[in-house]
């Protein structure tokens, strides 16, 4: 492969990435980041911390202690989270491990460029009023309410988080 193509080849894998907006165990430091970190899942470049620039509700909720983000835009507080380009591979890991979830895209405004992105992110819609009781949220850190990771649950336990938090028909 000459020089030329293959900075075509490097243009192209870039001009595919995706930006998306992370306030969870996916975070730096969180439980899931792993999924993020490993280079086998595909390739992401960190743009920075940021805030949405819209109010989100934030809540921990289930006996998982999982953090939601509810599609509730204009309620709770903007949220502060991480903001990373991630290419289609790795994108498609994401979209699997957050199945549960819906995809919506969002604004954030960036800490370090003082400039507002557009960002994918995943939220929980058709949610349990009661949620919003919830305290709601500017950060999440797993600290106090320790996340319950999967490799930490019941082997034979077949509770599904998402009945907690979503109005099922």
């Amino acid at each position: 492969m000459n020089k030329i193509q293959n900075q075509f080849r490097i243009f192209s894998n870039i001009s595919k990435m995706q930006r998306i907006f992370v306030y969870g165990t996916l975070k730096k430091g969180q439980p899931n980041h792993k999924f993020i970190a490993d280079a086998e899942n595909g390739s992401c470049i960190f743009i920075g911390t940021g805030r949405t620039v819209d109010k989100w509700p934030l809540v921990i909720a289930s006996k998982y202690n999982i953090p939601f983000l509810l599609d509730n835009k204009g309620h709770g507080k903007r949220v502060t989270g991480e903001v990373y380009s991630v290419n289609p591979q790795l994108k498609a890991i994401l979209d699997k491990l957050e199945i549960k979830y819906q995809e919506i895209e969002l604004d954030v405004e960036l800490d370090n460029q003082q400039e507002e992105t557009k960002c994918s992110c995943y939220v929980i819609n058709n949610f349990k009023q009661e949620l919003m009781e919830l305290d709601l949220l500017e950060s999440y850190i797993d600290v106090e309410l320790r996340f319950v990771r999967l490799q930490d649950r019941e082997p034979n336990d077949f509770y599904d988080y998402i009945t907690d938090v979503r109005n099922l028909p």
